[in-house]
This record gives C-alpha cells, sequence and structure tokens, in this order.
C-alpha cells in the first residue's frame, strides 16, 4: 500500500517538523529551539500527499498527512500511499487508531521503549483490512469534516472563555455591577 520515499541532498527546501496534535508544520512553527543538524544533506524530503512518522514514536501514534514539501531528520520515515489502492487522508487517520496504533507498538523492535522503532522494513509487513477506496474517500471525507467542526466548536468556545475572563475581571474590579432586580432578591431572602 505503500512506498517509502528516501531523497535526500534538498538542503534547498524548508524544514519541517511531525507532531501529534497539529501535524506536519513548518519547523519555525513549533516555538521551540532548533536543534537540527547543520548538515541537512541525509535529511529526508516530504512532499504533498506523503505521511511521514517519528520512526521511534510510531507505537504511540506520531505520524501526520503533509500538506506541505519539505525536509524532516533522518529520525523520521517517509511513506508514499500507492493512489490507486489507498487514500492519503483515509491513511493518516487509519493510522491514528487506536488498534492500528498498538499494531506499530507490536511490530516496534528494540529491548526498551526508549529504543523502540519501526522501520520501513516492518511497517511494510504490517497488514490490516480495509475498505475499497471510493468508500476510504467517503470515510475520510466524514472525518475530516467532524475534525473541521470540533475546531471550530473549540475556537467558538475559546471566545467564550475569553468573554468570560473579561467579564469577571470587570465584575471583580467593580467596572461592572450586577443589578438584582427587586422580585429576585424578594425570591432569595425566603
Amino acid at each position: 500500500m505503500f512506498d517509502e520515499r528516501v531523497e535526500v541532498n534538498r538542503p534547498d527546501l524548508r524544514l519541517l517538523s511531525i507532531t501529534r496534535e497539529e501535524g506536519v508544520i513548518p519547523r519555525d512553527d513549533v516555538g521551540r529551539k532548533d536543534t537540527s543538524n547543520e548538515d541537512k544533506s541525509k535529511y529526508l524530503r516530504v512532499c504533498p500527499g506523503d505521511i511521514a512518522y517519528n520512526t521511534m514514536r510510531m507505537w504511540q501514534g506520531v505520524s501526520a498527512l503533509s500538506p506541505h514539501e519539505g525536509i524532516v531528520s533522518p529520525a523520521y520515515t517517509v511513506v508514499r500511499p500507492k493512489a490507486q489502492l489507498i487514500d492519503a487522508q483515509f491513511a493518516a487517520y487509519l493510522f491514528k487508531y487506536r488498534p492500528v496504533v498498538f499494531l506499530f507498538y507490536r511490530y516496534s523492535q528494540g529491548l526498551v521503549s526508549d529504543t523502540w522503532n519501526l522501520k520501513f522494513h516492518h511497517f511494510s509487513e504490517i497488514k490490516v483490512e480495509i475498505p475499497e477506496l471510493s468508500e476510504q474517500i467517503a470515510i475520510a471525507n466524514v472525518l475530516k469534516a467532524a475534525d473541521e467542526e470540533i475546531a471550530a466548536l473549540e475556537k467558538h468556545l475559546d471566545c467564550l472563555r475569553e468573554e468570560k475572563r473579561a467579564l469577571m475581571a470587570d465584575l471583580l474590579t467593580g467596572k461592572r455591577r450586577v443589578r438584582v432586580s427587586s422580585s429576585m432578591a424578594e425570591s432569595e431572602a425566603a
């Protein structure tokens, strides 16, 4: 279902990071110090539609579909979904599905969890049943719509929390007063 992309010597491309929450993003957007190697000749090229995963943390579900072209550390593995067999977006969701993450855990090699890794050779041995391509696309579209709705609701919730903070500050500093109607005051007194 996948081919490994092993294209190196592309220091002209921007450096990318794979995060569990935000997916593949430009390294500059991570907000941490850049500890990457000065020599990026062995860094791997990632193209839009590729899935990159942290070789040592795939058993924790650290993978993402890339919307960007760039390079990632050789500590990552980059796979290209075969378009006629598997939808890239569907595969990205599949790689986050708990039973599949457990398969990544089972196929990872190493003595202790700090050294477990899932090289492409072992990754390619994993077998899962998947639906027809058209159904994969439909499933991915439903999941993507749900993700977009969740993101919109989370953004709305953040706005409401900010509004609550501002209102609380105004109430506690006396900038705003709460007026109690006489009928409400009488009902509380009773």
